[in-house]
């Protein structure tokens, strides 16, 4: 904690949603590594630069690769039947 704020490693639950990230805080803000787990397992896992997502994965509940970020570019992957 620093001055009341999340400052170094921690957790997140929201209230809403049963959502949970796990990473790191700078003054209260998601700033780094960290991932953010939906409730219905749905996983982004990447970095943030003060609650912004700056690069990463996002995981649909099967840890199949839904989504790729980077330097906020998206990218979907190719739809394979």
């Amino acid at each position: 904690m620093y001055e009341d704020k999340a400052h170094g490693f921690g957790k997140l639950v929201s209230k809403i949603g049963n959502a949970l990230f796990e990473g790191h805080f700078v003054f209260g803000c998601m700033h780094g590594p960290g991932r953010f787990i939906f409730q219905k397992g749905d996983i982004f896992q990447g970095e943030w630069f003060f609650n912004k997502i700056l690069s990463g994965n996002y995981y649909d509940e099967k840890l199949k690769l839904f989504i790729k970020v980077q330097e906020l570019h998206i990218e979907f992957p190719p739809v394979r039947s």
